[in-house]
């Protein structure tokens, strides 16, 4: 009896090991299948977030290649500013990136500026949050650690100058179109911490305040000889080619005196915006909302959807 009740004991301690080891086999598995639901997922996700980017990212050796690709134009939306900044701040803050180019996958345009749509009779806070989206691109983009060069490859105007403007180097195709700022032409005032002290930082006071007044589109050339861009090529493989060179030697500093020095110069603007933008948020959307301005940027819409160039709007 004692012998039976022993193998009845040990069979069942087997089944139960064997019940438990299969228990943890399921659960194991289970995680296991979880995990790997969830890597798809986060790829997946990764894959259709690269997809539907406005911005390509290329790794060229210790330099990151941004490219500008929100068919046609490059408009400058609320979605592609906060894309800007995020995609900026993520690569300021990854040490094997030495410097970054910015250039536009669009052909002949860098980019056109401001999305003029968001500014034709929005809302009042929704046009809080588009600008709003731009003060806090252009407060990463004009502070950034990393060294930049604007590859402009295309026309830029108003907005498509301010991103250039934010970057320490700016080299332009001899053919890529006009770049300045244009905003005069609208009834609109360009605001002055992101648009006219950068603008005047590049070609001096008096050009600037004559520009500004005109609101005018300059030629490659032009731009050179004022100093709003510093270098100027016949082919995107040159322009390319000099601005890793240019980077190369960025990369070859220290990296926080470099930095340093940058935002010793940048930093009181900076400074400024943080001080000031619900002022100057304040001020722009009473602007931008007039009557005046509003009528305008109707007629001005209704101008370009005549012409059949809606797509390519620009502030």
């Amino acid at each position: 009896a004692y012998e039976i009740c022993a193998c009845l004991v040990g069979s069942e301690m087997c089944i139960r090991d064997r019940y438990q080891r299969r228990v943890r086999d399921t659960e194991h598995n289970k995680s296991k299948m979880l995990a790997s639901f969830r890597s798809s997922c986060r790829t997946s996700a990764t894959a259709l977030r690269r997809q539907m980017s406005s911005l390509a990212v290329e790794e060229r050796g210790s330099f990151t290649v941004l490219s500008m690709q929100r068919a046609p134009a490059n408009l400058l939306s609320r979605a592609f500013m906060i894309e800007m900044r995020e995609t900026l701040a993520e690569l300021d803050a990854n040490p094997a990136c030495k410097g970054i180019i910015l250039r536009s996958a669009q052909p002949k345009i860098f980019s056109g500026g401001l999305d003029i749509m968001a500014l034709h009779a929005p809302p009042r806070d929704e046009l809080a949050l588009f600008w709003t989206a731009l003060q806090d691109m252009w407060m990463t983009f004009f502070g950034l650690g990393t060294p930049t060069y604007a590859a402009i490859n295309g026309a830029s105007p108003a907005g498509g100058c301010l991103l250039a403007m934010c970057c320490d180097e700016r080299g332009m195709l001899a053919n890529a179109g006009v770049i300045g700022l244009n905003e005069t032409h609208l009834g609109i005032v360009a605001p002055e911490i992101m648009f006219a002290q950068p603008f005047a930082r590049l070609i001096g006071e008096r050009a600037a305040e004559r520009h500004l007044q005109l609101g005018t589109l300059m030629s490659p050339s032009q731009a050179q000889q004022l100093g709003l861009v510093d270098e100027l090529f016949d082919t995107e493989d040159e322009l390319m080619a000099h601005a890793v060179k240019t980077l190369e030697q960025y990369a070859r500093l220290p990296a926080d005196a470099r930095a340093m020095s940058k935002r010793v110069l940048r930093g009181p603007l900076i400074r400024r915006m943080e001080q000031e933008r619900e002022g100057e948020l304040r001020m722009v959307i009473d602007l931008l909302l007039s009557d005046t301005v509003q009528a305008n940027i109707g007629a001005y819409l209704a101008s370009l959807k005549a012409r059949k160039k809606l797509s390519l709007i620009h502030i």
